[in-house]
């Protein structure tokens, strides 16, 4: 690059200009960045990177440190941003990414690195690609740029510290700060781990209030509850909601040929597509207008244990995971059976079943709830089903595959469909068999189901790629319905207004047939649960 002896100010502008737009072309062509992302980026650089390098003129007589350390970190927050972006599917909150991290041990760690070696290993070759860049920058062209700055009009240096400081207030271009939005996730992180520490002490402080829950049962009659909370289910891969693949058929066979009737959610959806933010709306009164209500609100199994329902949680997710462990270890009775790196565990979901038929053997409580914390449709798909149970393994050719090539998606995303498939088949079976031996073992009492997935999955339907997704419906879309043993005249039913998990637990008290302060008796749940009484 051939430089001007005394160039003008305008002109060694185009120098830095060029610098960051080629910093973030190289970053948007990795994948590690989009397009609408980069121009905010780029805004951020040539401001920031004008005003560093002043700084450096000024106070630092050209040492570069302003600068060094500027490029440094927008180099790594463009690096680690596009981990976190393919990792999570979109540019997650940082409230997202500081609770991901607070629930997350060593050996996951460890885990996600393996998992995503690909990705880490592309992010590092733009960094010290980036790096090179700027060092030939800094050696050629940042002297030239710092003697011409030096003597820049101070109207020009003031509109320019000045909109630096007016771009923080405007939310968009705030998220593509690098520096401030590393800070937030720090703050939110420390305060995440804090709130883990306290949960107990948040819990004992929120069942001190029990009296103003007003917590009241409405029938006498004996009463179990199963209610399923499954992880990362998309209803756009279940049979019985319309997929051209049969995955669900296990659970539809078993639920014809018993009685009783079926209430399906046609258009549920959670408003996170995350576990913890999805679950703390679902089951207290938080919601996403009030996302923090769970902090000094009961949640639905304190208000069930209050009605005097007993209350037994058999999981298949870690016992160390935070808020939502906490409410399994405040059970009645609770079974862990899962260990180690979690997402890694051979442990499959149906390893509960003789956990479940275990606890069904014994004599049951008038009013009974049993949770089944599932495992689920999370990644690594292929481990969620048992190796001898693959009905999708290696299929190339059938209408989902032949859909997905035409829509480009690759061969590696076309095989993580099909182990999302097989897993979405095991899952059917685990409610297949849960209901069988529920119906068995149960036998003359009021009998209630409910599952429901805590967010959707994104697995080649509507981009190439496989994850949580906020950028997409299929992060949402969950399936969701409830069984009962009664008998009514339509088999199936269903509901096909539109239904938010955080409406939850409300849909619970009518399930379990309690009131309390808490119950909303006007949501649009009561449409459908007129079959639940």
């Amino acid at each position: 690059m051939r430089l001007l002896k005394k160039p003008l100010i305008k002109n060694s502008w185009l120098y830095l200009i060029s610098l960051g737009v080629l910093l973030i072309t190289c970053s948007t062509f990795l994948g590690l960045n989009r397009s609408t992302d980069g121009l905010k980026s780029l805004v951020w650089f040539w401001f920031i990177g004008t005003a560093m390098i002043w700084l450096d003129s000024r106070l630092w007589h050209g040492k570069n440190r302003a600068w060094s350390f500027f490029t440094t970190i927008f180099v790594l927050d463009l690096a680690v941003q596009g981990v976190v972006r393919q990792f999570f599917g979109a540019t997650p909150s940082p409230s997202v990414i500081a609770e991901a991290l607070a629930n997350t041990n060593a050996s996951e760690s460890l885990g996600f690195m393996a998992e995503q070696a690909s990705l880490i290993g592309i992010s590092a070759f733009f960094a010290i690609l980036s790096f090179v860049v700027l060092f030939l920058f800094n050696k050629r062209v940042l002297p030239t740029l710092q003697s011409s700055i030096s003597f820049a009009k101070p109207a020009f240096l003031i509109f320019c510290w000045l909109t630096i400081g007016l771009l923080h207030f405007n939310q968009t271009m705030l998220r593509q700060e690098p520096f401030l939005r590393w800070i937030v996730v720090i703050a939110r992180h420390q305060e995440a781990q804090a709130e883990i520490k306290q949960l107990q002490t948040m819990r004992q402080q929120i069942k001190a209030s029990q009296k103003d829950w007003h917590v009241r049962l409405n029938d006498d009659k004996e009463k179990t509850v199963v209610l399923i909370i499954g992880e990362s289910a998309n209803k756009h891969n279940w049979g019985n909601y319309g997929y051209p693949r049969p995955t669900t058929l296990p659970l539809e066979n078993t639920l014809s040929e018993l009685s009783g009737h079926t209430v399906w959610f046609r258009n549920a959806a959670s408003t996170a597509a995350f576990t913890l933010p999805s679950l703390q709306r679902a089951l207290t009164p938080a919601s996403k207008e009030t996302p923090d209500k769970w902090k000094n609100t009961p949640d639905i199994f304190m208000l069930a244990n209050a009605a005097g329902y007993q209350i037994t949680w058999l999981s298949n997710q870690p016992s160390n995971d935070g808020w939502i462990a906490t409410l399994g270890k405040s059970a009645d009775k609770s079974v862990f059976i899962n260990s180690g790196n979690w997402r890694d565990s051979s442990t499959t979901d149906l390893d509960l079943l003789p956990e479940l038929d275990k606890h069904l053997s014994l004599p049951a409580a008038k009013k009974e709830l049993i949770v089944l914390h599932l495992l689920g449709q999370h990644f690594h798909y292929q481990l969620r089903c048992p190796d001898n149970i693959k009905p999708y393994e290696g299929i190339d050719d059938d209408q989902v595959m032949q859909l997905m090539k035409s829509q480009g998606r690759s061969s590696a995303i076309r095989k993580t469909r099909n182990d999302y498939d097989n897993a979405v088949y095991c899952g059917s079976i685990l409610l297949s068999d849960v209901l069988k031996d529920l119906v068995k073992k149960r036998e003359n009492r009021d009998l209630s189901v409910v599952y429901f997935s805590d967010h959707g999955q994104e697995v080649g339907h509507s981009q190439n790629f496989a994850g949580h997704s906020e950028a997409t419906s299929n992060g949402y879309d969950i399936p969701l319905f409830i069984w009962k043993n009664t008998v009514v005249t339509e088999k199936n039913i269903f509901h096909q207004e539109p239904f938010s998990l955080d409406d939850l637990d409300y849909l619970m008290h009518d399930v379990l047939n309690i009131n309390s302060s808490f119950y909303k008796s006007n949501l649009n749940t009561q449409k459908s649960v007129i079959y639940l009484k």
